[in-house]
């Protein structure tokens, strides 16, 4: 695994925040939730939300509620292959009104499980209902793998004074925790000889997709092949039903042999300033020492990158002209494994 992305659509966040400002948030039914993507803080809001959850749908007031809805937003996320806990935060609520007793200034949410969606016969509460002016938290535990589930926020109206309308709010939310996690995998680092079949080995809950999609057997499944005669950085990104993008890399090594030059000028003139191994990348395990002739080590790195090319130094000290002695120990279980030889060094 090389490097690991998730990714939440901006359109997403901003519809959520400018929903307040004259027009119904996008979520304002629960037949279109905004999906909590894993690990990703969104902004949310109430405000210009319906009592209706959508047209022709049952509403929950009944005997299976823990409030009535008000001014209702829906979230949704879904649970991966494994299962198990996760937590769900609202925090940063700040309410409309909060200091001039028009409306209330409490958020009032609750999780849960939708075998129909918008059926409220159908729906399983999976956490107690908690209220907030603050922060609301679940921390739920035994999830089922591949689920969806639903956060329903929605104004509270307060309890003493019906007067007082319903909280209309703008909040921060996120899903998070070992059953949210969408275990995004590209593989390992692949190492292979130049134009021959190189299995990926990708993994993850979602939809797969690599990048660049050229020279590969599939770029639509987990576990292709790729024909390279260059090193190449692939992308895999899985997209799940409900929305939600994350991506990792793996670099595959062309393993070509090295071409290592025998010759250092050390003068500051921009040529051969120090001493250059070509192909060197393709072996970033590789182990690099320059001996002097009595043997003494002057030089030692792993992947020798550009950045710490051997300058005709030791120590921070020049080295005089002379014959130097390199062992390149490349790693590799694909062509050679140790080169050797000489270098020049010229002043």
């Amino acid at each position: 695994m090389h490097q690991r992305h998730f990714l939440l659509f901006s359109f997403l966040v901003f519809g959520l925040f400018f929903a307040g400002y004259g027009q119904s948030p996008v979520n304002d039914h629960c037949d279109n939730p905004v999906p909590l993507c894993f690990n990703e803080w969104i902004k949310g809001s109430n405000y210009n939300a319906t009592t209706q959850i959508c047209d022709q749908c049952s509403d929950w007031s009944g005997e299976n509620s823990c409030f009535e809805l008000q001014n209702t937003v829906w979230f949704n996320f879904l649970t991966n292959e494994r299962g198990g806990s996760a937590t769900i935060k609202i925090k940063n609520i700040q309410c409309n009104g909060d200091t001039n007793n028009t409306y209330y200034n409490k958020l009032e949410a609750v999780v849960l499980k939708a075998d129909t969606n918008c059926l409220h016969t159908s729906y399983q509460f999976i956490s107690n209902c908690q209220n907030s002016e603050n922060v609301i938290l679940f921390n739920i535990p035994n999830l089922s793998p591949e689920q969806e589930y639903m956060l329903v926020v929605d104004g509270m109206v307060n309890p003493s004074d019906s007067s007082i309308l319903p909280a209309s709010c703008e909040f921060e939310v996120a899903a998070y925790g070992n059953a949210i996690d969408p275990l995004v995998d590209a593989g390992p680092d692949v190492f292979t000889a130049p134009n021959v079949d190189a299995p990926l080995s990708g993994s993850g809950y979602g939809n797969p997709s690599w990048y660049p999609n050229d020279n590969i057997t599939g770029s639509s499944i987990f576990n292709p092949s790729v024909f390279l005669d260059i090193n190449t950085l692939f992308e895999l990104t899985i997209t799940q039903d409900i929305g939600c993008s994350y991506s990792d890399q793996v670099m595959v090594f062309v393993q070509v042999p090295l071409e290592v030059f025998n010759t250092i000028t050390p003068n500051g003139d921009g040529f051969n300033d120090t001493w250059k191994i070509n192909n060197i990348e393709s072996y970033p395990l590789c182990k690099i020492s320059i001996y002097s002739r009595w043997g003494q080590r002057l030089y030692y790195d792993i992947g020798y990158p550009e950045s710490r090319q051997w300058d005709g130094t030791y120590n921070g000290n020049e080295l005089p002209s002379g014959t130097y002695y390199y062992v390149i120990e490349t790693g590799s279980n694909i062509g050679e494994s140790t080169y050797s030889g000489y270098i020049n060094l010229i002043r």
